[in-house]
């Protein structure tokens, strides 16, 4: 008895249901891997730092990179020293080094990306998981 046999037997023949289940599956499955090939475009998360000011980007209060440097602390990540991502020091006492979390949202790094979903929803997990 041949494996095509047992298989018959068992299962039965290729009928109506495995011919629809096959062309859904042709159908559908090209949109699917389209769907998570942009994944890696569409929710892409660019550098960013926390918004200094509420309604405005920091870049209308002078020097960005001076502002940056009296309100967003720095940060070690693998090695490179970049501006956090999530913390700002606190605004309200002067001459303190204590920081607090983004209360003003982030600004984006658009040199790679204009939009993408993280930058038009903007919101950003902390990483305190």
């Amino acid at each position: 008895m041949e494996y095509e046999d047992v298989l018959r037997q068992y299962l039965g023949e290729f009928g109506r249901y495995q011919k629809l289940a096959a062309l859904l599956i042709v159908l559908v499955g090209p949109s699917v891997g389209a769907t998570m090939f942009a994944q890696a475009f569409l929710a892409a998360t660019p550098a960013h730092h926390c918004r200094l000011y509420q309604n405005d980007s920091s870049a209308m209060y002078g020097h960005p990179s001076e502002r940056l440097n009296l309100s967003v602390p720095m940060e070690n990540v693998d090695g490179t020293w970049r501006y956090s991502s999530c913390l700002m020091y606190n605004r309200t006492s002067a001459g303190s080094n204590q920081t607090v979390r983004c209360s003003d949202g982030w600004e984006y790094d658009q040199s790679v990306y204009r939009s993408t979903v993280v930058t038009d929803v903007s919101t950003m997990v902390s990483h305190d998981y």
